[in-house]
């Protein structure tokens, strides 16, 4: 009787030692597909990093090249605000003649007069 138990012992030792294995190798199986994942996941991240740094690139070289060019719109803009300055001058010292010889012209005769008598 012993025998068959432990023969029955032995069986149910060596059916759960199979459990065991079989469930370590799916667990190694889905581990190492797990690790596959995540790797090719880790490449296409690296690739879209790589595409990114260049991008940025392109855009810092861009503002560098568009510094001297900013620099001239700036000087251009202040250029426009002395021509402002200056027109406005222009206009009110047009003005300013324009109004004396308007004044002078009508009192023209008065002028005269007062010259003659002079």
């Amino acid at each position: 009787m012993t025998d068959t138990v432990n023969t029955a012992l032995m069986k149910m030792m060596d059916e759960g030692f199979r459990e065991v294995r079989s469930i370590l190798a799916s667990q190694q199986e889905t581990a190492s597909e797990s690790r596959r994942r995540l790797y090719a996941k880790l490449e296409e991240m690296s690739g879209e990093m790589l595409a990114l740094k260049s991008r940025v690139d392109a855009v810092e070289r861009s503002i560098e090249a568009s510094g001297p060019t900013l620099a001239e719109v700036r000087q251009y803009q202040l250029q426009v605000q002395g021509a402002g300055r200056l027109g406005r001058f222009l206009w009110w010292a047009g003005g300013g003649l324009l109004t004396i010889a308007f004044a002078l012209y009508s009192w023209r005769q008065v002028i005269a007069e007062f010259l003659r008598k002079s």
